[in-house]
């Protein structure tokens, strides 16, 4: 079990911090028009004409005139803005407001885990479905269950070692429709560890053993695997004809492994494709 131990690197090493910055700006311009309201009346431009010719008699009258005209042409602007912020955020929306969909889907992940210094990913399935609430014209909730290969590969003088950790993993994200068929979402991802194992390639033989009984026979005994996992997933998605490309990165949270005061997560890059059913 020696060789498995040079597979399986747990030295210090930094990981560096990762932001992702989302920022839409939205803008509408509304043309001033020369009509005012008044007391829910329509007042023309002649309407302030027959006020300026008033005022020699009634100079407080103009004036509240003039005050009320204003306000009540400032709240129809208001209302313009209004009205074609919500034409266009209407125009983003994928599904009507109230409306439920399921997404089957199938990809690929790129896995790794942290403090693994000269790891190499290990790309592995995933698939499953999410379900989809549409709360408002640009904002929906998901929620689902995906099978996820994650873990960690390594290669050197001839032998290669696989770490492989395969979750069911439960996405709950909050998807903000930026334009037509774009989304950008986060949420939280429990996940739940239902296979373990470290698979040694040597001149084409191959052998699998339980990744807990390897790391404690090759040094480390009180190595732990856990059997949750949480993450923080980030991502985007493209929708065209019910067809949905998403790509997301799931940032580890918890340790995965850990054993000697040394501890590694998960990090997965992840594309599927998938396809919309509205229920």
């Amino acid at each position: 079990m020696q060789i498995i131990t040079k597979f399986i690197p747990y030295e210090e090493s930094s990981c560096g911090n990762r932001y992702f910055e989302m920022l839409r700006f939205f803008s509408c311009a509304a043309r001033e028009e020369e009509n005012f309201l008044f007391n829910g009346l329509q007042l023309d431009n002649q309407s302030v004409s027959f006020g300026l010719e008033d005022r020699k008699t009634d100079d407080s009258s103009f004036s509240r005139n003039v005050i009320f005209n204003k306000y009540n042409s400032k709240m129809k602007k208001n209302l313009i803005i209004a009205s074609l912020l919500f034409v266009s955020a209407s125009t983003f929306a994928q599904h009507a407001v109230g409306s439920f969909n399921i997404q089957p889907k199938v990809g690929f992940n790129m896995a790794t885990m942290t403090n693994s210094d000269g790891g190499d990913s290990r790309i592995g399935f995933v698939g499953g479905a999410e379900f989809e609430y549409q709360a408002t014209p640009i904002f929906s909730i998901t929620a689902g269950a995906l099978y996820s290969q994650q873990g960690i590969k390594s290669t050197g003088e001839g032998v290669t070692g696989t770490i492989k950790m395969d979750y069911v993993n439960v996405p709950i994200l909050a998807n903000f429709y930026v334009a037509k068929g774009f989304a950008v979402k986060a949420g939280i991802q429990p996940g739940f560890l239902v296979n373990d194992k470290v698979k040694v390639e040597v001149n084409g033989t191959s052998a699998e053993v339980d990744l807990e009984k390897a790391l404690r026979s090759g040094g480390m005994e009180d190595a732990k695997v856990k059997d949750i996992d949480f993450s923080i997933p980030v991502g985007i998605s493209y929708e065209n004809n019910q067809l949905i490309m998403d790509a997301r990165y799931n940032f580890g949270v918890t340790k995965a492994i850990t054993g000697n005061g040394e501890s590694t997560k998960n990090n997965v890059f992840q594309i599927t494709l998938g396809y919309k059913f509205a229920l």
